[in-house]
């Protein structure tokens, strides 16, 4: 013999919304928003590894900085919609502020390099990573008004 337990939901408790035993469609924002923001520190990472692999960490830390982009959100009313598209939509995150972040990653490419033609110079670099961080994170957030 098998039992069930049936749970009712009780009135409300003096302007206490009730208590939720399960997940709803509410929660699933929340645990998209977490995947998405975990993305954001992933992402340059394995870049970094894959590509930039003796400077890694300095590369990591460069574009996971540049999350700061994401200031533009306090502009915002509400300051986070887990239903909006972030891009056109806050400014630093629209197709013109896109164009400046390819220039920095592609410019220091074309005129940053050192005298003798091996590498960039510090400062081109450190430009090339911080486009490259803000084109990573376009790319994110383009992805998570497509899901």
């Amino acid at each position: 013999m098998y039992h069930t337990l049936t749970l009712t939901p009780r009135p409300a408790r003096r302007g206490r919304a009730p208590i939720r035993l399960a997940p709803d469609a509410s929660f699933a924002p929340s645990v998209a928003a977490m995947i998405h923001i975990a993305l954001h520190v992933i992402v340059p990472l394995l870049v970094a590894l894959a590509f930039y692999r003796p400077r890694w960490r300095t590369a990591t830390a460069i574009m996971i900085a540049t999350m700061l982009v994401d200031a533009d959100h306090l502009l915002a009313d509400p300051i986070y919609d887990p239903h909006r598209c972030s891009i056109g939509f806050h400014p630093l995150h629209t197709l013109p502020a896109i164009g400046v972040y390819a220039a920095l990653f592609v410019l220091p490419l074309a005129i940053g390099r050192k005298a003798d033609g091996q590498g960039l110079h510090r400062t081109a670099r450190a430009v090339h990573l911080v486009g490259l961080g803000l084109l990573i994170h376009m790319a994110l957030d383009g992805i998570d008004c497509l899901v």
